[in-house]
């Protein structure tokens, strides 16, 4: 898993894998955004704001959405390590 933050959109994507195709983008909220690949897998979550402003309710509702992610909420030490 690799975070980044991108300073001029004011937003903080989290790559889930490496080196696979996104073939659309849900809209959990209008912060939340999952990339998926052709097969509606999660390979990146977008969250529009700094690393420090995602919310535990925006990663309960990713969690919601994609039950194999409910990890990011359980265990936020990547969010801290990683950016």
């Amino acid at each position: 898993m690799l975070v980044q933050y991108d300073t001029e959109a004011g937003a903080t994507y989290v790559e889930l894998v490496d080196g696979v195709a996104v073939a659309r983008t849900i809209e959990i909220s209008d912060l939340v955004m999952v990339d998926v690949d052709a097969e509606d897998n999660p390979v990146g979550v977008e969250f529009v704001v700094p690393p420090r402003g995602i919310t535990d309710e925006m990663l309960r509702v990713v969690g919601k959405r994609f039950p194999e992610l409910k990890h990011l909420a359980q265990q936020k030490d990547w969010l801290f390590t990683s950016c």
